[in-house]
């Protein structure tokens, strides 16, 4: 045997081995064999290109998992070096770097794919994930808000004109503070800012004004900065807006007390002197109020509790168990005006907190603790308290406030600490609470309140899909048309396996696999209807009778793993197998929302007094805007909802883009299209996920250039699926 036919016969063996592993999804093994047997007969490498490619990403799931990552890295430095131009490689190595932490590293990956194939979803939607996350969406909230920042140019410049004329600006994002003290005419300005993102907005901001001879800009935090290796001395005024909903939660306490510290000349006994700022040190904002009260509100309930009647017509058993969410975080931040539904308050508001930003003192008062009280508050109504929710007021300088409060229509948020158990009370009762800002974190919650035998904590995500009320009792009837069937083996992996544990407990399951999320919770009812032996996480069993899915994630956009796990899940079907749901439609709404502008992109310089910013920033503007909920966001109606896109999941997805027509009943400023999921189970279940009780929320797509249209037209939609990501695109 030559050395050729040698070098053959062991590129088939590997090709061999490589389809054997496949079959039995043992992916590591399957790759080895697949990229030495393309190494061996080059030959082969177009026909098995999307083979090795599919491979390589369960392996490199597989691998992330358990943590290989140097493996990880090398197997796709492998094919690489096979491929160096597949896209989905480069895309797929992107999506793992990006989820390493890489961000840089990450896109350059997502670039090249989309430069070998312009229209490849995939990197495309993963830069957009990439860009909400190196430049955030609140970033846009807060520059398109005139108010504060007119009140933080007043400010500043006063306190130049009151000669704090060393300026360090801390946190400076855009550089917006920094050119406002320029504008007021500082001797020296420091910027500080640790994102690599927006330091490069930075330097464009500052160049496009003419001002880089004026500020100094500066890639650290301002915890690491020194002097004289950073900024030569101490300055004589810090302009910072390091504030979240909670106040603390971006470490504004730990980084003023740092700036007083080392940074910051000795404070003013006078804070308005005009001869101060020679001498002494100042902080914009001079200091925060934080207030706080219990409010009712069905929205909020629905994320954290789930009541015993609400459980028991679940009909799961267990019966009278409190469902409640566990609490990860301190709290969640609302936009409350903007809140399904509403809310109501049952205390009355009551201030809880002052910080004094010019006081170094006070600040480590507050991060000790040493300020943490309880007190009692009033109820001003009757009702039940779902959650304390706390807004401040900002004291930007001597003169000037702002404030969070609700309906306020300022950029921030408020903070929403849910209960675990709601408070039931009458108006003019009493409920004690405790407050504290200790570790720099803001807390409020009732003094005591101690989880009681029947209350379970589980994910949160159970309990919104359980008080989704729609989606309940649409399983319900799908669990209905299975009566009088037996042995089923059942796939269930939507994230609470209701529709599973129903079939399981009518006695039509004989096997019940589903995913590890809801595990706990989902074990308990198990238990509680059923042997335990029949119940197990997905394994690797050969076929199964009835395979279940929510193809959606609460956010309100395709679940991109599921939709291209759907191809191999149709493997794993018994020959009279179904898959559910069987149809899955997109439904469409054109929308005019001056409100998805504002929160997506700079809409114009006039909101950051006249500076050169909007160019720059919205490079990192959003198309898609995700965790809507139609009936709170503010919006006009252009058209009537109509389906844009369907695909049946049992048979091949295919690409080609869907167009449809949406005639147009109102004349406006098309911005968006609005959109949501229909689920069609089939024997005539089917529901939308539209309600104020969905499950997952609603998401849009915002148009690159605005179009006015007039009653009567149509707009076309081309709405296309390519490897789970959806893109929309709209022509008059």
């Amino acid at each position: 045997m030559s050395n050729i036919d040698a070098i053959r016969e062991v590129a088939l063996n590997s090709r061999a081995q490589a389809q054997s592993y496949l079959g039995q999804e043992n992916w590591g093994r399957a790759f080895a064999h697949l990229t030495l047997c393309l190494k061996l007969e080059q030959s082969w490498q177009e026909e098995l290109q999307e083979q090795l490619s599919d491979c390589l990403c369960s392996w490199g799931k597989q691998l992330e998992e358990e943590s290989r990552y140097k493996d990880l890295l090398h197997c796709y430095q492998q094919a690489l070096e096979i491929y160096p131009n597949n896209h989905e490689v480069l895309n797929n190595l992107g999506a793992h770097l990006f989820r390493m932490g890489h961000l840089e590293e990450a896109k350059s990956f997502f670039e090249k794919a989309l430069a070998i194939k312009k229209d490849f979803l995939p990197a495309a939607h993963n830069i957009e994930n990439l860009t909400s996350i190196l430049v955030e969406r609140w970033h846009f909230r807060m520059l398109n808000d005139n108010i504060r920042n007119e009140s933080y140019r007043e400010a500043i410049l006063k306190k130049i004109r009151q000669g704090f004329s060393k300026v360090l600006d801390i946190g400076t994002g855009t550089s917006l503070l920094s050119l406002y003290a320029v504008q007021g005419g500082a001797k020296r300005v420091f910027a500080c800012e640790c994102s690599a993102a927006m330091i490069e907005i930075a330097k464009e901001v500052i160049s496009d004004n003419n001002v880089e001879s004026k500020i100094e800009l500066i890639k650290k935090m301002s915890t690491d900065l020194s002097i004289p290796a950073d900024i030569p001395s101490r300055v004589s005024l810090v302009v910072t807006e390091t504030l979240d909903s909670g106040v603390f939660g971006e470490n504004v306490l730990q980084t003023l007390i740092d700036a007083w510290d080392r940074l910051l000349l000795p404070q003013s006994r006078n804070l308005v002197s005009p001869r101060a700022g020679s001498r002494n040190g100042i902080v914009v904002p001079f200091g925060v109020k934080i207030y706080a009260a219990g409010v009712q509100c069905a929205a909020i309930s629905r994320m954290n509790a789930l009541e015993p009647s609400v459980w028991d017509a679940l009909g799961l058993g267990l019966q009278g168990t409190r469902l409640a969410a566990a609490q990860n975080e301190a709290y969640n931040s609302e936009k409350l005006e903007y809140v399904a539904g509403g809310y109501t308050f049952i205390t009355s508001p009551v201030a809880v907190l002052e910080v004094n930003f010019n006081d170094p003192q006070d600040l480590k008062k507050h991060l000790a603790g040493e300020h943490d009280k309880k007190m009692e508050v009033s109820c001003c109504d009757a009702g039940q308290i779902d959650a304390f929710v706390s807004w401040f007021v900002l004291l930007v300088d001597e003169d000037l406030q702002l404030s969070s409060e609700p309906g306020k229509k300022s950029c921030w948020e408020q903070a929403v600490f849910a209960l675990t158990v709601p408070l039931e009370l009458q108006s003019g009762q009493t409920v004690n609470i405790a407050v504290s800002s200790s570790h720099g974190l803001l807390k409020i919650q009732p003094d005591s309140q101690e989880l009681t035998p029947e209350i379970m904590l589980t994910d949160r995500v159970a309990i919104e899909m359980l008080n989704d009320s729609t989606w309940t009792r649409s399983m319900q009837m799908v669990a209905s048309s299975f009566k009088g069937k037996a042995g089923l083996k059942v796939l269930d992996l939507t994230p609470f396996p209701y529709l599973g544990l129903l079939l399981l407990k009518m006695g039509v399951c004989d096997k019940l696999r589903c995913s590890d999320r809801g595990m706990s919770l989902a074990r308990k009812v198990a238990g509680d209807n059923c042997d335990l032996d029949d119940f197990n996480k997905a394994d690797k069993l050969d076929c199964f009778d009835l395979i279940i899915l929510y193809p959606c994630t609460p956010e309100g956009e395709l679940d991109q793993e599921t939709i291209l796990y759907v191809s191999h899940l149709r493997k794993r079907l018994s020959p009279q197998g179904v898959m559910l749901p069987k149809y899955l439609s997109i439904i469409g709404q054109i929308w005019n929302s001056d409100w998805l502008e504002s929160v997506s992109q700079l809409q114009t310089d006039e909101h950051v007094s006249g500076f050169k910013i909007a160019s720059h920033v919205n490079k990192y503007k959003l198309k898609r805007h995700l965790d809507l909920r139609l009936q709170s966001t503010p919006h006009a109606v252009l058209s009537e909802p109509k389906e844009i896109l369907s695909v049946k999941l049992c048979e091949h997805l295919t690409e080609e883009p869907a167009k449809s027509e949406l005639p147009l009943i109102s004349t406006g400023k098309v911005t968006a299209v609005a959109h949501w999921f229909q689920f069609d189970y089939g024997q005539g279940v089917k529901f939308q996920t539209n309600q104020i009780d969905s499950y997952p929320r609603q998401a849009a797509v915002l148009l690159e250039d605005n179009m006015t249209v007039h009653e009567g037209q149509k707009l076309e939609i081309e709405s296309c699926l390519q490897a789970g990501v959806v893109n929309i695109k709209v022509t008059l």
